[in-house]
C-alpha cells in the first residue's frame, strides 16, 4: 500500500512538470486502498491515520478533505491552520516555529498552510505560512518562520534556512536552499487536479473488495 502511494504520488508529479494540463485527463492512476480500521474519516471528509500524532489537537484545525498518513505528527503549540485537499505523508513533521520574545523568552507562532499543499514523507516544517499549490518534496527541512508563497516547488532534499521568504512560482532545491527553476502558470491548475485525483484515489477497502 505504501509503495503503491509514493508511485502514485510521483506519477502525478511527473505528469504536473512535465506535461500539459490536458494529459491529466488521459491519466487515471490505479486507487490506493487503505484499511478502514486504520483511519478517520472526519465529518469534513479528512482522512487521518490513527497512527498519526496529534499534539494540542484543540489547536489544531483542518478544512476538509484532507490526507494525514501513518506516522505524520503535527504539533500545536500554537493554532495549526490546514486547508483542504492537503496531503501529509508519511512521518511528516508539522509544528509551530519558536519566536523570542521580551526578556529572552521563547514564544510560538501560528502556522497557515493552505489549499492543495502536498508535504512529502519524513519532512520536517516548520513555517509560519505555506500558500495554496505548494509541493515539498521528500526529506526536506523547512526552517523556522520561513514563508513559502503560493505555486511553489521544494524539491527533496531541501532545506531552507529560518526566515526564507520563497517567492511565487519558484523552485527551490539544495542545502541551503536556492531557487533554481521557475514554474509556469499552469502548475496551479496541474496541482489542484494533482490533489484531488490522489483523494479520490485514497479508498477504504469498504469501497471494493479488499486487497490482500
Amino acid at each position: 500500500y505504501m509503495g503503491t502511494v509514493k508511485r502514485i504520488i510521483e506519477t502525478l508529479v511527473h505528469i504536473a512538470m512535465s506535461c500539459d494540463y490536458s494529459d491529466f485527463s488521459a491519466v487515471e492512476p490505479p486507487a490506493v486502498y487503505y484499511n478502514r480500521s486504520s483511519y478517520m474519516v472526519t465529518k469534513r471528509g479528512n482522512k487521518v491515520s490513527k497512527q498519526s500524532i496529534l499534539c494540542g489537537s484543540d489547536l489544531i484545525g483542518v478544512e476538509g478533505k484532507t490526507i494525514i498518513e501513518g506516522g505524520a505528527m503535527i504539533r500545536g503549540e500554537m493554532n495549526v491552520t490546514i486547508g483542504s485537499y492537503c496531503i501529509i505523508g508519511q512521518r511528516a513533521v508539522i509544528k509551530s516555529p519558536e519566536q523570542r520574545v521580551t526578556r529572552g523568552g521563547i514564544g510560538y507562532i501560528p502556522v497557515t498552510i493552505q489549499d492543495h499543499v502536498i508535504i512529502e514523507s519524513d519532512s520536517i516544517v516548520e513555517a509560519a505560512t505555506i500558500g495554496s499549490y505548494v509541493h515539498i518534496g521528500k526529506n526536506c527541512i523547512i526552517g523556522k518562520r520561513c514563508v513559502i508563497s503560493p505555486c511553489c516547488r521544494i524539491l527533496d532534499n531541501c532545506i531552507l534556512a529560518p526566515n526564507t521568504v520563497v517567492p511565487p512560482h519558484s523552485v527551490y532545491a539544495g542545502a541551503p536552499g536556492v531557487m533554481v527553476d521557475r514554474l509556469d502558470e499552469s502548475w496551479q491548475q496541474q496541482c489542484i487536479e494533482l490533489t484531488k485525483t490522489f483523494y479520490q484515489q485514497f479508498q477504504s477497502t469498504t469501497a471494493q473488495k479488499p486487497v490482500t
